[in-house]
Parts: structure tokens; sequence; C-alpha cells
């Protein structure tokens, strides 16, 4: 054996030295100090014991059943159900379960001698049930076998077809870790590449004597994978969270898990992410992308353009956007989101209440659930809703809607305005409504929206109109005006007020419901209104249908009146014929009388 090595040993040199101190592994003509044609594996440096098996680590399989190696056992042999000597049955089903010990890397196997027959086979697999290695009746032993596995399943069965062999034996040695007998890895200068298997870190580029974490990877210029199992690759990154990643330039991977890719980027949380350029994730579960990007709050969001996200669980997204209250969202441009669970979005909007919401272009929601929507509107007070452009929702729970209107800090108030005006049109008192529409107003009660289903307040007027066009009306039926007259007669009619209300503020005069109803509330074609209400159209019909009765009457009796005052006209003039006769007649007596005398 020893003039075997020392042939091989001259080979080598002879073969370095033919080929310029080029070493090749695979090749004839290495161009490079070191040439490997094939694959190139490097493992963790292993010990194993070389004893031999005792008697108590010398086994046969059992069938059915398991059978165990203990985690103390450092090797053991197994033979088939058969054993040592004989052959094994029809329709075996049996395994080996060699446990998990402690700082054991692997174990190998060596097939100490296979005779199996056709269709029958052994199975191994890893601890976790993967497959590892199937031998049936052709394989040809090569050997010790090593398995990345601290523990092996090997199962073996049989068919029924009674083509069987004398089995097999099989030997298992533990490998336990032994990196820590290896030296440190030194003597880096300028480019370099290496595996340490001491740590299982990898390092290539331009690579400094920092400290190294164990299972890292550091690849490029001056890239530090501090932490262990971390990555870091390109120019002046460094990773020092366990399980970090820096890609890129000058980016830093701090936090736990934490991940930094692009240029300048901080990942400083656990589980953070800093992508782009500039961009700072210094909160847990932090995510900041973009440029000047921070994400500094526990579980935040920026995205963008120097967008901040400082409150738990807040998101920043646009172009200098800030949300600085926990469960916060500003969107956009210049926006801010300071309340607790606020919106803000738009362009210079800012939510400052809790629960408030902005949006559009620079609005404002400075109290709890304030709500601003539009330009240039306020809705301070809290609850308040503003919405438009120019409007103010300063009292609790107001409202402003349209264009330069304001609740003038009266609580519970209800102001609309159009677009007629730039002067403010103010609420007066709490909890009122008021709207500005120079156009006038139209109420349809119908979904076809027909004039003749709707009234209306004109432009310039101060009373209401309701649709009365021959054109859009039908089923006309005469009326009987002195029937109205009568029924008007009969009607309780009083002065009142409504219950719960103040009656010596709130009094009124007019009919019942019921009462009117009950007298005009049906024609031969159908209903007119109901019994609870009264239609001010229908009211105005009633009195002018009464009215118009109240006209006939007066007429029948002026003409009646002529006539008899004819009639009396002629009676008296016959009258004043005869006292006028009984004058001259009279005379005529008294100048009789006279004269006799």
């Amino acid at each position: 054996m020893k003039s075997i090595l020392l042939l091989l040993f001259i080979i080598v040199i002879i073969s370095t030295h033919i080929h310029a101190q080029n070493v090749g592994i695979g090749t004839s003509q290495p161009s490079n100090k070191l040439e490997v044609s094939g694959s190139l594996l490097v493992n963790t440096p292993t010990t194993a014991t070389n004893s031999t098996p005792t008697a108590g680590q010398i086994k046969t399989m059992i069938n059915p059943g398991v059978t165990f190696f203990l985690s103390s056992d450092s090797t053991g042999r197994f033979f088939d159900p058969g054993g040592p000597a004989g052959n094994y049955t029809n329709s075996q089903a049996c395994n080996v379960d060699i446990l998990a010990a402690s700082n054991c890397v692997g174990i190998a196997i060596s097939i100490e001698s296979l005779d199996l027959g056709t269709g029958d086979s052994i199975f191994i697999q890893d601890g976790g049930g993967n497959p590892l290695m199937a031998i049936g009746s052709g394989y040809v032993s090569t050997g010790e076998i090593n398995f990345n596995s601290g523990r092996l399943l090997v199962f073996f069965t049989s068919n029924a077809d009674g083509n069987n062999g004398a089995g097999f034996s099989i030997l298992f040695r533990r490998l336990f870790d032994n990196s820590s007998s290896q030296p440190n890895v030194s003597g880096i200068t300028g480019k370099a590449f290496y595996f340490d298997v001491k740590t299982g870190a990898i390092r290539s580029g331009g690579i400094s004597n920092v400290t190294t974490g164990i299972y890292s990877t550091a690849l490029g210029f001056n890239s530090f994978a501090i932490g262990n199992y971390s990555t870091s690759l390109g120019v002046g990154n460094t990773c020092a969270g366990l399980y970090s990643t820096a890609i890129g330039e000058i980016s830093v991977a701090n936090g736990l898990n934490s991940t930094a890719i692009g240029r300048n980027n901080f990942a400083l949380g656990a589980y953070a992410t800093a992508i782009g350029h500039s961009s700072n994730a210094g909160g847990s579960n932090a995510v900041a992308i973009g440029h000047n990007a921070v994400a500094s709050g526990t579980s935040c969001i920026s995205l963008g353009d120097n967008n901040i996200a400082s409150g738990f669980y807040s998101t920043a997204m646009g172009n200098n956007t800030e949300a600085s209250g926990d469960n916060a969202t500003a969107i956009g441009f210049n926006t801010t989101a300071s309340g607790a669970r606020s919106t803000a979005m738009g362009d210079g909007t800012t939510a400052s209440g809790t629960f408030s919401t902005a949006m559009g272009k620079s609005t404002v929601a400075s109290q709890s659930w304030a709500t601003a929507m539009g330009m240039t509107t306020t809705a301070s007070g809290f609850a308040a809703t503003a919405m438009g452009r120019n409007t103010t929702a300063s009292g609790d729970y107001s409202t402003a809607i349209g264009n330069y209107v304001s609740t003038s800090g009266e609580e519970g108030a209800l102001i609309i305005g159009d677009n007629s005006t730039t002067t403010v049109l103010a609420s007066a008192i709490p909890n009122s409504f008021r709207a500005r529409f120079d156009g006038g107003y139209r109420f349809f009660t119908s979904a076809a929206a027909t004039t003749a289903e709707s009234c209306l307040l004109a432009a310039g007027t101060n009373a209401w109109s309701t649709t009365s066009d021959v054109r859009l009306k039908e089923n006309f039926e005469k009326i009987n005006g002195e029937d109205f007259l009568k029924k008007i007669s009969a009607m309780n009619l009083t002065s009142w007020n409504y219950k719960k209300q103040d009656a010596s503020k709130f009094r009124h005069y007019g009919p019942m419901a019921q009462d009117f109803y009950a007298a005009f509330g049906k024609d031969k074609y159908g209903t007119i209104g109901n019994d609870t209400t009264i239609n001010s159209a229908d009211f105005d019909g009633v009195n002018l249908i009464a009215i118009q009765a109240l006209e006939k009457r007066t007429s029948l009796q002026k003409t009646e009146t002529e006539k008899i005052t004819s009639s009396l006209k002629i009676e008296i003039e016959a009258l004043k014929a005869i006292i006028l006769q009984q004058q001259k007649e009279i005379e005529l007596i008294k100048q009789k009388q006279a004269g006799s005398l």
C-alpha cells in the first residue's frame, strides 16, 4: 500500500511540473492553477469510530417489525430477517431505524454482502421520510456511501415468488462533525474566494478579515456577513442580523430576518425590509421601499419618495407623505395622517383627528371622526363632514356640502351651497338646515322624475309651486260647490297644537285630516289624499271651489236684488205721482176754501 501511495504522489508531482504548476482534476491539460472538470464537493470534516460493532450492535431484522439502533450506537451491523447464515423467506416487510444522535451530521453505510432475488428490494430514507436510495437484485456495491442525515430508515421487502436470496449484511458508522479541529481561515489578501468548513461560511471578492457569521455568505467588495445564516452581496454591505440579507451597495441589514436591497438602505428592525435608495426600515416587521422612505413604526409600510411611516401599523405612500398616527394611512403628495387610525389621501391633505379622513386637495380633518373631502375643505368639529370646495364644518356633528358654506360652529347643522357666489353662507342656529341654490329647487316624488310629480321653488321666489299645467291632467270631473260649502260648514274648525309641543309657542288653525279626508277624500275615479295628512295643493283647491260657490251665490243674490230694486223704483215713482196728484188736489181745495171766504 505504501508503494502505491508513493507512486501516486510521484505522478502528481510530475504532472504538476509538466503543466507549469497547474493542477487538473478530471482534465489532463489544466490552464489554471486548479482546474476541475466535473462536480466539486466540499464536505464538513467528520470523524467516525473505527471499532467493530459489539455483540449488542449486531442485529437481525424482525419480520414484521422495526429494529432500532439507539443514539448511543456509534456503529452497528444488521442482517436481513434470514440472519447471517440463512436465506430470507417470501413476503417479508420490515425495517431498521437508526435513531438520531447529538452532533451526528451523517451516516456512512457499507454493504458488506448482498444477494437479493428478483423483485426484492431495500429502500433507504432519511428521518423526514425522504427517499435517499433504492437497492435491487442487480445492485453492485461501490463501497461506503455517506448520507447527509443523522437518522436513517432502512426498509426491506420481498415478494412471494419464492426466488429468495441469501440476503444482506449492512454496516453503518455515524459521522460526527469534526470542523472544530480545523484551523481558522487566515492569510487572506486582496481578491479571494474561500469556503470555511469550520463555520460553513462562503466568501468571494474583495474580502476583509472581519467577524464571520456561521453559514453566512458574502460576495463582492467589502461586504460583511456578520450575522449567522446571513447573506451579503455587492459593495460595502453589512449583514449583522441573524438570517439577514443585504444586496446592492452600502446597505445594512441589522435586524433579525431583515432584508436591505439597493443603495444605502437600512433594515434595522426584526423582519424589516428596506428596498431602493436611502430607505430605512427601523421598525419590527416594517417595510420601506423607494427613495428616502422611512418605516420606523412597528409593522408599518413606507412606499415611494420621501415618505415617513412612524406610527404602529401605519402606511405612507406616494411623495412626501407622513403617517405618524397608529394605524394611520397617508397616500398621495404632501399628505399627513397624524391621528390614530386616520386617513389622508390626495394633495396637501391633513388628517389629525382620531379616526379622521381627509381626501382631495388641501383638505383638513382636525377632529375625531371628522371627514373632509374635495378642495380646501375643513372639518374641525367632532364627527363633522365637509365636502366640496371652500366648505367648513366647524360645529360638532355638522355637515357642510358644496361651495362656500360653513356651519359656523353650530352643532348638528347641515348646510349646502351652489357655485353662484364666493360669499360664504353660514349656519345661524344649531341643528338647522340651510341651502343656497341660485337656480331654485325642484323636488321629484317618483323614479320617473316627471314635471307632474314634482314641486318647485323657482329662482328668486319665496314659495313652493306645484305643477298645474292642464296638458298634464286628465279625468276631469265637475264639482258641486254648494255641496263643498255644506261639508265645510259641518267641519270642526278649531285652533290647536301638536302633542308634546309648547302650546304657548306653537299653535295652529285648521281642520283635522280625518275630517278633511272624509269630506273630500274620494271622487268617482279614486282616492284623494289620506286621513293623516292634508296636501296643500288639494287644500287650496277645496278653498277655490268653495270661493267659487260663494261667488255664484253672491252673483245670484245680486241679480235678485237688482230685480227687486228695479221693481221698487217703479213702485216708488208711481207712489210719487200719486202723492204729487194728491198734493195738487189738496192745493185746489185750499184755494176754493180761501175764495169762498
